[in-house]
């Protein structure tokens, strides 16, 4: 019994079983003439063993989408993705299907990777709704 609680408890912090946690925030700032929506997010990091499975953490990363304007709708032609790896490297990520939507006061990320047959369509990690702020920031 006293070796099953101990495993549990190991097992709580495992990151394999851990959510990824996101902001509910998108805060908007400029980049040049474009506008960047910036999204926080805590990632649970890869375990590639018995020992990082029970040791892992969480990874922090940004969403950082680089598009022409905050009102109306986005498509994904408009649309730069990339997911910035805080402390690591930056990744951009090619967006197929979906779009942008802002609302008076949210913005409605809902966009989607093309993988072609046999991959299929995916979301992308960064699918939500969230509250805008520095909206101020980029016109």
């Amino acid at each position: 019994m006293r070796f099953v609680l101990i495993f549990l408890f190991f097992l709580s912090g495992c990151g394999a079983l851990k959510s990824p946690k996101y902001s509910e925030e998108a805060l908007v700032t400029t980049f040049g003439d474009k506008c960047v929506l910036v999204i926080e997010a805590e990632w649970p990091e890869m375990a590639h063993g018995p020992i990082t499975l029970l040791i892992s953490g969480t990874q922090k990363v940004k969403g950082l989408f680089t598009i022409p304007r905050i009102k109306g709708v986005i498509k994904p032609k408009d649309i730069l993705l990339e997911y910035n790896y805080i402390g690591a490297s930056i990744d951009k990520v090619e967006v197929h299907l979906g779009q942008i939507e802002f609302t008076s006061e949210h913005v409605i990320i809902n966009l989607h990777q093309d993988f072609g047959e046999g991959e299929g369509i995916r979301e992308i990690s960064f699918n939500g709704k969230y509250l805008l702020t520095g909206r101020d920031n980029c016109t």
